[in-house]
């Protein structure tokens, strides 16, 4: 992703050009109008029967206030009821664990892979998780 912290430029590289692909989805999370969070499901090259969250961003502003378990609820129920899925995937980086307990109270588990980024001169290990229905 390159830079830490994410910018709002950089994310508009990452998901720009993706809006029409139909293994890309981007999501606006939306509460009485306003613009609470972000978040994108999307196939894993080759893979079919799987989506990935990816970019999961809750407004600062309201962190620790269930915007963020709604939304990881609300992105489950279109992959596993709308889009038809058998698994939903997540990479959580070590160094987050507030964003570890929210994915773990919706019920993702860890599956013992783990990947690692580099952030500028530092690499940072990324917890991969998955739930299989919900």
């Amino acid at each position: 992703m390159g830079e830490y912290p994410l910018t709002i430029q950089r994310l508009e590289e990452a998901t720009n050009g993706r809006i029409d692909n139909d293994r890309y989805f981007p999501f606006v999370a939306v509460d009485d109008g306003r613009v609470v969070g972000f978040f994108t499901l999307r196939h894993p090259e080759g893979v079919n029967d799987e989506l990935r969250f990816g970019f999961v961003i809750v407004d600062p502003e309201i962190r620790g206030k269930g915007y963020g378990k709604k939304m990881l609820q609300l992105g489950l129920k279109f992959a596993f009821e709308v889009y038809g899925v058998t698994k939903v995937s997540l990479g959580v980086f070590e160094n987050n664990p507030n964003a570890y307990h929210c994915y773990f109270a919706v019920g993702f588990r860890e599956t013992g892979e783990v990947e690692w980024y580099e952030m500028g001169d530092r690499k940072w290990k990324c917890i991969v998780m998955e739930i299989k229905s919900i």
